[in-house]
């Protein structure tokens, strides 16, 4: 009878493998889904947001290119908030003659309504993009970035 309580347990022991396998292999699979979802929101987020700067400065870089890179750096507007001040100051914004709001072509300035007074902002340029994003401070150094003929 020993015999049989023995055999029985063992073969019980046996049969719980089964289950114990399957929630080892479960969590595992669970770990590594978290782990592809952190990567995805972690990891992703910040690859998209230097895609989307490596695009508006390519972009800039070939208006300056087809211009000769005879134009200033500091004269042609990025559609992103380049000089880190909290606005996205371009021409394409327009001005608001009625608010007061936009940017000014005679000042070469944007206007924002802060705290209800406009308070005037520096345009974002291609080179506070250069300076803030790629660490060239120069008119030169940001040409050179853009890849034109004669400047290293």
């Amino acid at each position: 009878m020993l015999f049989i309580i023995y055999g029985g347990m063992k073969k019980m022991k046996k049969g719980m493998e089964l289950p114990i396998n399957m929630l080892v292999v479960v969590a595992v699979a669970v770990v590594v889904l978290m782990g592809v979802i952190a990567i995805y929101i972690l990891g992703v987020g910040p690859f998209q947001q230097s895609v989307g700067l490596e695009a508006i400065k390519n972009s800039a870089c070939s208006l300056l290119v087809r211009e000769g890179c005879t134009a200033s750096t500091s004269g042609i507007h990025v559609n992103t908030d380049a000089n880190e001040d909290g606005f996205v100051c371009t021409k394409n914004i327009g001005y608001n003659a009625k608010t007061g709001i936009g940017y000014d072509e005679d000042t070469d300035t944007c206007l924002f309504a802060d705290d209800g007074e406009n308070e005037a902002r520096k345009p974002d340029t291609l080179l506070g993009l250069c300076a803030s994003k790629f660490g060239k401070t120069s008119d030169s150094a940001c040409k050179a970035l853009c890849n034109c003929p004669g400047y290293y």
